[in-house]
């Protein structure tokens, strides 16, 4: 067992920040290609986190958050190969897109 002290950290790749995480972004995808899953929503930049929610009514949303200190520009990909307008998200912000078989609109207010 590892005792880790206040004021001190261990070594090691997953407890320090920022160390090749493009590399760790690149073998996730890669892994979840190979085992045929698909995200239900993407993005090509590895700083913006995405998921998708389905409300009960059936209304679905798309839910971008990005990690970056500054502004971002990102085009949503569907699991469904549907690509969606391009959105500009504040630095560290999260933008909320309502998905219609037309696109999507931005409830977030954001962008």
């Amino acid at each position: 067992m590892a005792v880790i002290r206040p004021g001190r950290s261990p070594r090691g790749a997953a407890l320090t920040p920022r160390v090749n995480p493009d590399d760790t972004v690149t073998l996730y995808r890669a892994l979840a290609t190979h085992a045929g899953a698909r995200r239900p929503v993407a993005v090509d930049d590895p700083r913006v986190a995405c998921d998708s929610l389905v409300r009960d009514d059936g209304t679905t949303l798309a839910v971008l958050a990005s990690h970056a200190a500054e502004p971002l520009a990102v085009q949503p990909v569907l699991a469904a190969l549907q690509t969606l307008d391009r959105v500009t998200m504040a630095p560290f912000g999260i933008n909320v897109l309502e998905v219609t078989a037309a696109g999507a609109s931005d409830l977030s207010g954001a962008g």
